[in-house]
């Protein structure tokens, strides 16, 4: 089996603060890269397949749809895998203040760059897909960037509409992340998964793609 993941910096490993960190401190990363879900999902399916198992991790931070669908070839057709993740979102529905606290990426356009790359996986049926949504931020975050938990749900429930009427898998961190109580998922700039959260990532990864297991 071959799984492919495209997605922003939350597929990543991560210094706690990247503003603040600095090579050669010897500073322990917050999620090495044996803490990404990628590297989780890829060790948990090996453990319980007997065929050969890996994880092809094609996160780029600052990732938007659009710059994941126009990837489409790579993803879905030269690598041919069998089951491609995608998770989006975040960056697209950001507010930003030179955008007057509007989205990086207007929700018609994320939803029209998700359909491209629908197109392209619908091409091959062998390849399974599964979305994996935005994740909610912390209440702090809103100061910082107004009207960004309104985003989230907006992007989410658009993301989850289209999907599950496509008839493919959605994860829904909506239901995983409380912005009342992020850090339990979040590291503590409110917006990337912590360690537990890859590891819930992966584990609901596992159970979509081996039910039963």
């Amino acid at each position: 089996m071959r799984v492919v993941v495209a997605g922003d910096s939350l597929a990543l490993p991560r210094p706690a603060n990247v503003h603040t960190w600095r090579p050669g401190t010897g500073e322990e990363l917050a999620v090495r890269t044996q803490d990404t879900y990628a590297y989780l999902l890829e060790r948990d399916l090996r453990r319980r397949l007997v065929e050969d198992c890996e994880v092809v991790n094609r996160a780029v931070r600052m990732r938007t749809m659009p710059e994941i669908a126009a990837d489409n070839e790579s993803l879905v057709h030269f690598f041919e895998p069998d089951a491609l993740v995608v998770q989006v979102g975040i960056v697209d529905c950001w507010p930003r203040e030179h955008l007057g606290w509007q989205p990086l990426v207007p929700l018609p356009q994320f939803l029209d760059a998700f359909l491209t790359l629908v197109a392209h996986v619908q091409l091959r049926p062998q390849t399974r897909l599964v979305v994996v949504g935005p994740c909610p931020t912390s209440r702090r975050m809103e100061a910082k960037a107004p009207g960004v938990q309104e985003a989230v749900n907006r992007y989410a429930a658009a993301l989850d509409q289209v999907t599950r009427e496509l008839g493919f898998d959605f994860l829904d961190m909506r239901q995983h992340v409380d912005p009342d109580d992020p850090e339990v998922n979040l590291l503590p700039d409110g917006s990337h998964l912590n360690r537990a959260g890859n590891r819930l990532v992966a584990d609901e990864l596992l159970r979509i793609l081996l039910p039963g297991h």
